[in-house]
């Protein structure tokens, strides 16, 4: 006899309750992130959405764009186009060329930068600005020298989204 067996007779479990079977209770996931690279360099984390406005904030396609995700070993990276959330954050944000779409048409956001004009009409498309996109738009034009500092781009930013009526999250 082992240790903990039931020699009453007697059902153990009390009466009432039933048994659950966690092997059938559906688990949940967290939300993948990715890492962008760049040549032996890496940037991020990033969401789907983070790594789709980059890449049309560059101008690239999503098979130009080398990806992980994060659960990834280091020397591992694919293709962005081959990430489903990846593609449909893409194709739901990428600019349209149509004359009658509001993002082609010039607005006063507009920095004469297209990579930066690009991602700030995906990011506004939604009429809301997030503190993550604001960020993202923030550091994009320091990076292409529209702004000198993250302050004054920040600034430039807010003030254009507000402009065209988007509202901005508030952290």
């Amino acid at each position: 006899i082992g240790l903990g067996a039931n020699l009453t007779g007697r059902d153990a479990r009390p009466a009432g309750r039933s048994t659950v079977n966690h092997s059938e209770a559906p688990m949940l996931s967290a939300r993948t992130a990715f890492v962008i690279k760049s040549g032996a360099a890496e940037s991020g984390p990033f969401s789907a959405r983070q790594v789709a406005l980059t890449a049309i904030s560059k101008s690239q396609q999503l098979s130009e764009v080398q990806i992980r995700s994060t659960d990834d070993p280091a020397e591992t990276s694919y293709s962005a186009d081959l990430e489903p959330d990846i593609v449909a954050e893409y194709k739901r944000r990428i600019p349209r060329s149509s004359a009658t779409d509001a993002t082609a048409s010039p607005s006063p956001h507009s920095s004469g930068n297209a990579a930066f004009d690009a991602a700030f009409a995906a990011a506004v498309k939604s009429r809301t600005l997030s503190n993550v996109d604001l960020e993202m738009l923030v550091r994009l034009s320091v990076m292409l020298s529209l702004d000198s500092s993250a302050e004054l781009a920040r600034t430039r930013v807010v003030a254009a989204a507000t402009t065209i009526g988007v509202k901005i999250e508030e952290s």
